[in-house]
């Protein structure tokens, strides 16, 4: 879905997972990067007054959760100044050449202590330092005086990419190779097909609510190791090589805070934007159809990681 009038869109993070499938499901719209380093807000302001695009699109973000949770309380790494100082600086940068700011956030905001699906309303409660920074940049764009949207997708995966990989990508490499973990079966994830996830973005960019909220989840909420089971089935691998996990165990062990449930709400979004997030089964169909379609199979996942 997307609007029928071509139109210019700037970005941060265009390599990324994301950046990178909505420039490619977005060609004939024409994505025009901000080739600038988001810590320096002299460079910012430089681009982001030169883009001729009116919408701009921020994926950029620092995700390593491992290297985020080692810079804890360190306001001057480089976690805090890509995610929460390189959100203020284009932020900012959009009020000042009234450019409209969509903003890609997380469902790790949220402490994942209920069960209960997170809708827009619930109050974020982030329990590590890459969710704090997060959403301390939300902070820094609704305090900006821009006009903006906020999208939090929940652990996003797409077809192909080979740079990083994703939740069901990894999947697939573990059953694939035979190195399959045990998977959380107490858990939730909300997963989002990255495709859907780029239709909500195109048209927040068409409506441009004045201060938007959306979550972006897929349209099935289950346990991790419900998912890998499901993953073989679609994918057609053996999923006998799928134990539980549990989050317990985890816990007594762990180095730094998981949310226990991300059980995201997409009713906002599919009820304002018009967009459907297909069933978790569909969605992964839909992405072996992708792999198929050009050859790939599934050596198109990336080694576990």
């Amino acid at each position: 879905m997307g609007t029928e009038k071509a139109w210019p869109r700037a970005g941060t993070g265009l390599r990324g997972m994301v950046g990178d499938r909505a420039v490619e499901l977005g060609e004939p719209h024409g994505w025009r990067a901000l080739d600038c380093d988001v810590t320096d807000a002299a460079a910012v302001r430089r681009a982001v007054a030169q883009t001729p695009a009116e919408v701009v699109v921020h994926f950029a973000a620092f995700t390593d959760l491992a290297a985020a949770h080692a810079q804890t309380g360190e306001r001057g790494g480089s976690c805090y100044r890509v995610n929460v100082d390189g959100t203020r600086n284009l932020a900012q940068a959009c009020r000042e050449n009234d450019k409209y700011l969509i903003h890609v956030s997380t469902d790790y905001v949220f402490s994942g202590a209920e069960e209960e699906p997170y809708r827009e309303s619930d109050m974020p409660a982030p329990q590590d330092w890459y969710s704090r920074t997060k959403y301390w940049a939300e902070g820094e764009v609704r305090g900006s005086g821009c006009r903006f949207s906020i999208l939090r997708p929940s652990f996003p995966f797409r077809a192909r990419y080979a740079r990083r990989g994703d939740i069901v990508r990894k999947m697939i490499s573990g059953l694939t190779a035979g190195r399959t973990p045990p998977m959380f079966c107490d858990t939730l994830v909300s997963p989002v097909f990255v495709d859907e996830f780029v239709a909500a973005i195109d048209r927040v960019a068409e409506l441009r609510p004045p201060e938007g909220l959306f979550h972006c989840a897929g349209g099935t909420s289950l346990s991790p190791y419900d998912l890998a089971v499901l993953v073989a089935r679609v994918f057609d691998l053996d999923s006998s090589q799928v134990s539980p996990g549990h989050y317990a165990d985890y816990a007594r062990t762990a180095g730094r805070p998981y949310p226990r449930y991300l059980n995201i709400s997409n009713e906002r979004a599919a009820q304002v934007l018009g967009i459907r997030f297909s069933p978790i089964e569909a969605a992964l169909e839909t992405m072996r159809d992708q792999l198929s379609s050009a050859g790939a199979g599934t050596a198109a996942a990336p080694p576990p990681g």
